[in-house]
Parts: C-alpha cells; structure tokens; sequence
C-alpha cells in the first residue's frame, strides 16, 4: 500500500469511527472488522466483560462521568463493598440496603495526629486532614478553621499530661446555655455549625 492510499485509509477509518449512529459498534467478524448494530440496542453496554490483564486506566481530565440510577443497588462494587442506593439517595459500605444517607455495615477507621509540645513549638492548626488530635508535653495553642467554612466538621483534641491544657484560638460555646470558653484540660469534642465551634456532651 503507497502512502496515498494508507492516508486515505486511515481518513477513512476515522471519520468512520465518528459516525452519526451511535449505537454501533466496531466489531472483529472473521479475522476482519465491521460496524454492527446491537441487537438489544443497548451500544457498547452489550452483555458483561472481563477488564484485561494490566487493567484498565480511564482519564477523563477536565470531562465529568455520572452514573444515573434510581434502584436499591443500583451501582456497586464487589457486592457489599460500595453500593449506591439510587431510589433513596443513599450510600453503603458493607452493605448493599443502606437506611440512612450514609450505612457502614463494619467498622470505621479516622485519622488521628499526636502533637509533641514542647519549648518553641507549642501551636498546632487543624485542617480537612485530622479528626483526633492527642497533645503531650507543655500548655498548647490548637488553631481551628473558621466554623462557617466547614459545618458539620467534628474534632476529638485530648491533652495526655497530667495537669496541662490546651487552648482553642476562637471561643468554644459551652451547652446548655451560652457561655463560651476557650482553654480545656483533658480531652473535648467539638462540632461547627456553620458559624460558631460547640462542645459535645
């Protein structure tokens, strides 16, 4: 084959590939190649597959892929690992019938950090990274986040050493009634509520 017609081959198979019917697929008939149109008219969804050796890699960079189901179950992985509930909108772990928005049917793991305050380095700040703050050594300064930018966040911060505390860097509302401290001893659970950080009984 010249090198004429390997382009025009080529030009060919591509505007081909492009063509206005969606729902046909490129399929090896025979040793050869042919577009066939499924019979289920289901496209390139036809049947189950086995991904191949090596795996399969998908990019979709700057493109979004959405799965729309709205069935129990809808969607998942490996059975229990991971379902989506479609038909209430919500997710399971360990469970392929959630009933609440999001079901663990096993246990939960959450990160912890261990803070070491000592002369010089006796402030931390918390993120979207930590959960469960333990502190040992001197007095400490724990910064949080602005409340209105992460409602519903909790935090667990516990001092170790005997007779030392910790302070927040923005007042924490004490329940009841709506006295505010800042410096605790021990250990406290906090939550944001979109505008102020409260003390969990």
């Amino acid at each position: 084959m010249n090198t004429i017609n390997f382009y025009l081959t080529l030009s060919f198979l591509i505007l081909n590939f492009y063509n206005s019917n969606a729902q046909e697929v490129l399929t090896k008939v025979n040793g050869g190649t042919s577009w066939q149109t499924p019979t289920d008219e289901n496209g390139i969804y036809s049947g189950s597959g086995t991904i191949p050796s090596g795996g399969v890699v998908i990019t979709g960079g700057t493109n979004t892929m959405d799965i729309t189901t709205t069935v129990v179950d809808g969607f998942s992985v490996d059975g229990t690992t991971l379902s989506i509930d479609g038909a209430n909108d919500r997710v399971g772990i360990g469970t392929n019938l959630p009933t609440s928005s999001l079901h663990l049917g096993g246990s939960m793991a959450v990160p912890t950090r261990h803070f070491n305050s000592v002369s010089g380095t006796t402030t931390t700040t918390l993120d979207e990274a930590d959960y469960f703050l333990t502190i040992s050594g001197q007095n400490s300064t724990v910064n949080l986040p602005s409340a209105s930018s992460c409602p519903g966040r909790i935090y667990i911060v516990s001092h170790l050493t005997s007779g030392r505390t910790f302070t927040y860097n923005t007042a924490i509302s004490q329940p009841p009634g709506v006295t505010t401290n800042t410096t605790f001893s021990g250990m406290t659970m906090i939550i944001s509520n979109g505008n102020n950080w409260y003390q969990l009984p």
